[in-house]
């Protein structure tokens, strides 16, 4: 006598989503690996976990594999992301399986050649120099483009970084995560040293240690910054669109086109690899043939 087989159901394994327990735990892991084995800077570290975090939410990322990379550029790309932004979250994929020691080894797609940082000409940098509604304004405009300093590097200035007899300015970190920090001394022309001196004559004589303040003699923050530099180029007439960090580039690219060495314009800047200089040595067309003109015969 044949025994009757009943269909007792079949088990289906339930889907396991990160929960926001698992995410913040897996972010804490990463940013312990970021900052006590890798030893970036703080604000690398910050990126890097923003990325990750969007991995997590976005793809549902959990244990970083091979698919993971497949399925994350394959979506990307679909959208049209450029391809240095998914190197990017490739990188992140990397570090995310790397806290979780997993070995994890992805080939990136290769970066879009382009023509290198947005600058401002020496004309326009004089008409963005000029046309500072204040001295403080101009004061800031001047350490930007002839320093070269970052956005963080000069809102955490203090006036205690200034030495205008020897013209040096001293960047320092103070606590602030500058990206790849290390100390340095960045030169001050003669024209910058008279228009700090300026700004320290009219300077409100507030408790803040910090060299550029508010009216309020509050430190500066980023997004006062970026609106002083943008209100003044509208100002100044300069109709393409103008941040802070562009004075930087401006710095790097006006000074190589002056004839100032590669290697003079990395310790002004404070780039720690020559690489990190030779970007702005960029698009220079009529600099090249005005050299080949005049230095180049056989």
């Amino acid at each position: 006598m044949s025994r009757t087989k009943y269909n007792l159901g079949q088990i289906t394994q339930p889907t396991i989503k990160p929960t926001a327990i698992d995410k913040f735990a897996v972010l804490e892991e990463l940013e312990k690996y970021l900052t006590y084995e890798k030893r970036l800077s703080r604000q690398n570290t910050r990126a890097i976990i923003r990325g990750a975090r969007y991995l997590i939410e976005r793809y549902n990322v959990t244990m970083p594999c091979l698919d993971d990379a497949m399925r994350i550029e394959e979506d990307m790309r679909g959208r049209g992301v450029k391809n240095s932004t998914i190197r990017l979250r490739l990188y992140d994929l990397e570090y995310l399986a790397a806290s979780m020691e997993l070995h994890l080894q992805i080939k990136k797609p290769k970066r879009t050649k382009n023509l290198g940082p947005a600058f401002l000409s020496p004309v326009e940098a004089r008409a963005l120099l000029d046309a500072a509604r204040n001295q403080r304004d101009k004061a800031i405009i001047a350490v930007l483009l002839y320093c070269g300093l970052r956005n963080k590097e000069l809102c955490n200035l203090h006036t205690s970084d200034l030495d205008l007899k020897n013209r040096l300015l001293y960047v320092k970190d103070n606590g602030q995560g500058i990206k790849n920090y290390h100390e340095r001394r960045a030169v001050l022309t003669q024209e910058c040293a008279q228009i700090l001196k300026d700004w320290l004559s009219c300077r409100p004589s507030v408790n803040c240690p910090m060299l550029f303040v508010t009216m309020y003699g509050d430190k500066i923050n980023q997004g006062r910054l970026e609106k002083i530099i943008r209100d003044t180029a509208q100002s100044a007439g300069i109709s393409k669109r103008v941040y802070p960090h562009m004075l930087r580039h401006s710095c790097a690219s006006n000074m190589l086109k002056a004839g100032v060495t590669v290697t003079e314009v990395m310790l002004q800047l404070g780039h720690q690899s020559l690489q990190s200089t030779m970007i702005y040595l960029h698009g220079d067309l009529a600099g090249l043939r005005e050299s080949i003109d005049k230095q180049f015969k056989y």
